[in-house]
């Protein structure tokens, strides 16, 4: 039993040691954890156990904590002295950035100061530790306006040698204009006819022209031209802390400079005692015309318990977040936009869940909900045409190597290809000086942002709320349990949207571009020479004269650089060779740089999309992919000889005619026939679950050792399995390249995210069974049909706005709630169409005059399903086209429920009775129908086959009706926002706000079936949501 403190609130140093001292050691960390929440101690976990551990030791241990209760020798400099000095640095030197020397410099200073106070002596022989010296300089770099000196940045001879490499210059200046420039006069809206540029730019522009034989030559458009790039943050839990409530939560650059506060200067009074810590990695990408990309914020290093293998197996969960992003406190319109909490496991291969992790932020993010939605709101493009020339879009990245493997695989690749998008490697180890992120002040600004921002800051409760219900709902689920980590994260998480939108705007991301060269300062769109030269490192004496000889070559050989990167991709060595000395590193000694592709992210300023490294690329993958294949069946042998040894050794058991239980030792090594290759067999083949583990089992050699595992594994099952041996081959469909993907509450997803979630395609086959005629089965859904799915998804939304601006004459209705509702649950029915087959297969081929529908045979006759409700379609078997789709709910016929049957009965009267009502009935007339005109018909009304679109039993009952009625994150199949639920629920219609719902969901099928249909073909005048537009209005 474990007393309560003596004071009643706080256990003091004394009474801690004495308590864990006899603890358990391995309990004792979990105790202190426990004080700590309950607000018990004011320390950390670890510092109740030092104080143990020195107790334990016989060390004296104080009464009480003190004013000095966080532990460390006093501080060497407070704030005041930090402030002081830092001020006497920029005034003596002009505001010049200082160096880590600098810093060592002044606490040599202060510490002899302080013993001279003391009544001491200056010790001249003293110096502070690195690591000492380390957290003063980022303490002092604490302020965003402190320049970092280029000299601080890890001067290892790989970042020397790139820093003062002209070769590496070269392939940056000349690279730029290989990757940026193209052939023709600028479009109308571009930058360039506004403004000449720089005297550096308009160079660059004449050496280019020049190479293409005096053409005209423009550049991609700076919105298109983007930089990608991570950052770690850090964000934690408070233990107590003068002046501060318990339980608050602080942010940070990263983990060291809370360290810095904790155990070093005496920063401010409230300094926090800091636990339950976790890092976090944001990842940007910044456009050149001042975009920013979707958030996209990683927690790596999650346990199994945190998030379970069972739900998440590929060790990654990806998480939307409607609302994260910039600015979203301030502008509610903003609420729709949707950010993205990436989770993993640390247990999986940390360079792998990295590659993955980034492979779908290019696909999925970058490529898709930047590029594609710049391109269609900047330039009023639609994403699913062929690119043209004008919107060519440029992305780099520093060539990390979990970047560069996402980056080159052969679907990316391919996918950065068709769609236009030009990918560069920037050279790694020149990171701080090419690219554009790190060269702005951008990340500076938003780790040092009021140095500690903590979730006092948050300005709303809006978003915290959405995050929390998000994170509640997935640990209702099982998907994930952070525990102590969920507090600082969601606090992070609510409060990173308010720090990006002080630090982020158009002109500081524009400032990157600009002080690296990839952009002028004046036009904003050309590279700019001059710039791009001054980031070579070195002596300004020395620089000047090296730059001057470096832009001399460059001119004389442009020509020459511009084939290299034209034929390869990249300068090549021999070429550099001939013009450029060695690279050296800060021994004098040569640094020769890589070329090769196994070494590709050492390399220099490299084009990946170019041709010739997309196959060299593709043939080192195909190497890869052969020698995985080749040692997959070498496992494979190994395993199934495990096997067949271990089979024997179950008949040899049988033979004993002894029962499992009762065989000994002795009985096994007597017998005749165990061998140690039979016992190994058995062994391994139940300790181990795949080849793999099979093939690196730890073979035992001695029998006696092997007989006494083998009786120790007796009861236990086969685990090892061997997959077919086609598996791990070609595949047939194409490989899934993202992970797991959750969905928010809010139901605002794609199309891609609602097919791989098994719970909605279950709900869906529930609701249709009795409808459709063919249905994806959850394994059977590929990547192909998610891409699909989103395209088909952009598709109907385009078709949307041509309805209105056809079909609803009265513009004020475009803006109606229930349109508003249908746009937003086009991903729903991009989904089912995809799942039940109801779509062609190769959608983004697809006119937009033209069917988006698959044949017939996918659709259910209305004979099979006459008393459903839904939506329904009409196919013309004379022309073997759809031409009409229709609507079946909620009104009464005769006190009957108005079923796709009666809708047919109906129809088949009026073209008989009143063919001249409609369009669709005067052109399909009854044959015997009396009719008033001799206008051309297109067919009799005998010659079209009803088909049942999507539609439920018109008895749907409370199940039915729930996945109709209920938002998707609670088990529907629609979007139910609250905007529309409000709407419904003030209607002056006498239907129960659930019939309404359902009338809805008819209407939405109705109508995406209508606009799916070819134009030409389709019969119906009408825009449809009659009742929606008119009654409810």
């Amino acid at each position: 039993m474990v007393p309560d403190p003596s004071n009643g609130s706080t256990y003091q140093p004394l009474e801690v040691a004495t308590v864990l001292s006899r603890v358990d050691k391995r309990y004792r960390t979990k105790l202190a954890s426990l004080w700590n929440e309950k607000g018990l101690v004011p320390v950390t976990d670890d510092y109740c156990y030092r104080v143990c551990k020195n107790y334990l030791e016989g060390k004296k241990i104080a009464e009480t904590w003190g004013d000095k209760h966080r532990g460390g020798r006093p501080p060497i400099m407070d704030l005041a002295d930090v402030e002081a000095s830092r001020e006497a640095h920029f005034v003596k030197n002009g505001g010049l950035s200082f160096k880590p020397d600098d810093v060592k410099r002044w606490l040599i200073t202060q510490h002899n100061s302080q013993r001279i106070a003391n009544g001491g002596i200056a010790d001249p022989t003293w110096e502070p530790a690195p690591s000492t010296v380390k957290n003063y300089y980022e303490l002092f770099t604490a302020d965003p306006s402190v320049e970092l000196s280029k000299k601080a940045q890890g001067q290892t001879n790989t970042r020397f040698a790139a820093g003062t490499s002209e070769r590496a210059l070269v392939c940056l200046v000349v690279g730029e204009c290989y990757s940026k420039y193209r052939i023709g006069e600028p479009s109308a809206s571009h930058p360039m006819r506004e403004n000449p540029g720089t005297k550096g730019a308009q160079e660059l522009e004449r050496l280019v022209s020049k190479y293409y034989g005096n053409a005209p030559v423009y550049t991609i458009h700076p919105s298109l031209i983007n930089n990608t790039d991570d950052t770690k943050m850090y964000t934690c839990k408070t233990a107590m802390g003068r002046g501060q409530a318990k339980g608050n939560y602080v942010f940070t650059a990263h983990q060291s400079s809370l360290k810095v506060q904790q155990n070093s200067p005496k920063v401010r009074d409230d300094a926090p005692v800091v636990a339950n810590g976790v890092s976090v990695k944001p990842t940007f990408t910044l456009s050149a015309g001042g975009f920013v990309a979707p958030f996209y914020v990683t927690v790596y290093g999650l346990t199994e318990r945190e998030l379970p293998r069972e739900k998440t197996p590929s060790g990654i969960r990806i998480v939307p977040i409607e609302g994260f992003c910039v600015g979203s406190l301030v502008d509610l319109r903003h609420v729709n936009a949707r950010g993205y909490v990436v989770l993993c496991r640390a247990d999986v291969d940390a360079e792998s869940v990295s590659m993955r992790n980034f492979l779908h932020y290019h696909q999925e993010i970058y490529l898709k909900q930047h590029v594609d939605v710049i391109r269609e709101v900047a330039f009023d493009y639609d994403s699913n045409m062929e690119v043209d020339d004008y919107l060519e879009s440029y992305g780099s990245f520093d060539g990390a190597t979990d970047q560069l493997s996402a980056v080159t695989q052969k679907e990316i690749m391919g996918l950065s290809r068709s769609r236009r998008n030009t990918m560069v490697k920037h050279n790694k180890s020149r990171s701080m000086r090419e690219q554009p992120a790190d060269c702005g002040d951008i990340f500076k600004l938003l780790k040092f942002q009021d140095k500690i921002t903590s979730s006092e800051h948050q300005p709303s409760q809006f978003l915290a709320n959405k995050i929390n219900a998000t994170f509640t709902r997935l640990q209702n689920e099982g998907i994930v349990y952070l525990g102590k980590k969920r507090g600082p994260l969601e606090s992070f998480l609510a409060t990173f949207p308010e720090a990006t939108r002080k630090v982020i705007s158009p002109e500081k991301i524009q400032q990157g571009y600009i002080r690296m060269g990839a952009i002028d300062k004046e036009s904003k769109c050309r590279p700019d020479m001059d710039v791009l030269l001054n980031t070579l490192a070195g002596d300004d004496k020395e620089k000047q004269s090296r730059l001057k000889a470096v832009k001399g070559i460059i001119v004389a050989h442009f020509d020459e650089f511009m084939n290299d990167f034209r034929d390869y991709g990249r300068i090549r060595e021999e070429t550099l060779n001939q013009h450029f000395v060695e690279d050296y590193g800060m021994d004098g000694e040569s640094m020769p740089c890589p070329e090769t592709l196994a070494k590709l992210s050492q390399g220099r300023y490299t084009v990946l999309t170019n041709e010739n490294i997309a196959n060299e690329l593709e043939g080192k993958q195909m190497e890869v992919e052969n020698e995985k294949k080749a040692k997959a069946g070498r496992e494979r042998a190994v395993a199934m000889k495990y096997l067949e040894d271990a089979a024997l050794f179950e008949q040899d058991l049988v033979k004993l005619d002894v029962p499992r239980d009762s065989i000994s030792e002795d009985v096994l090594l007597k017998h005749g026939t165990t061998t140690v290759a039979k016992l190994l067999g058995y062994v391994v083949s139940r300790n181990s679950s795949d080849a793999a583990a099979a093939a690196k089992f730890k073979k035992t050699q001695t029998k006696k050792i092997l007989v006494r595992r083998a009786l120790e594994v007796i009861a236990t099952p086969v685990l090892l399995s061997l997959a077919s041996e086609d598996e791990g081959g070609d595949d047939e469909e194409p490989r899934r390249l993202a992970p797991d993907i959750s969905l928010t509450p809010s139901d605002a997803v794609m199309a891609s995210d609602l097919l791989r979630n098994a719970g909605w395609t279950d709900n869906a086959r529930m609701l249709f069974e009795d409808i459709v005629v063919h249905c994806l089965s959850n394994s059977d859904i590929s990547q192909d049909d998610c891409e699909r799915a989103d395209v088909l998804s952009k598709l109907l939304l385009s078709r949307l706005r041509r309805l209105k601006e056809k079909k609803i004459i009265n513009t004020d209705k475009h803006k109606h709630y229930a349109l508003s509702w249908y746009a937003s649950n086009t991903p729903v029915m991009a989904a089912l169409m995809v799942l039940f087959k109801h779509c062609v297969g190769n959608v983004s081929c697809i006119k937009l005059d033209e069917c988006l529908l698959s044949g017939p045979e996918n659709f259910a006759d209305l004979d099979d399903c006459e008393d459903s409700m839904g939506a329904y379609l009409v196919f013309d078997m004379v022309r073997r086209v759809f031409c009409r789709s229709g609507k079946a709910h909620s009104a009464k016929r005769d006190a009957a429920p108005r079923t796709f049957g009666v809708r047919r009965t109906e129809h088949k009267e009026d073209a008989l009775n009143n063919p001249e009502k409609s369009n669709f009935h005067s052109s399909y007339p009854h044959k015997n129908a009396r009719r008033d005109t001799g206008e051309a018909i297109r067919g009799y009304f005998d010659d079209l086959n009803f088909k049942a679109a999507l539609g439920w039993k018109h008895r749907v009952g409370p199940s039915g009706a729930k996945i109709l009625t209920s938002s998707i994150s609670n088990g529907g199949l629609f979007v139910w926002d609250d905007a529309t639920m409000n709407r419904l629920g003030s209607t002056k219609s006498r239907l129960q706000v659930k019939e309404v719902q359902m009338d809805l969901v008819a209407y939405l099928i109705e109508s995406t079936y209508d606009i799916a249909l070819e134009k030409s073909k389709n019969v119906s005048a009408s825009a449809g949501w009659e009742r929606f537009l008119l009654e409810f209005a």
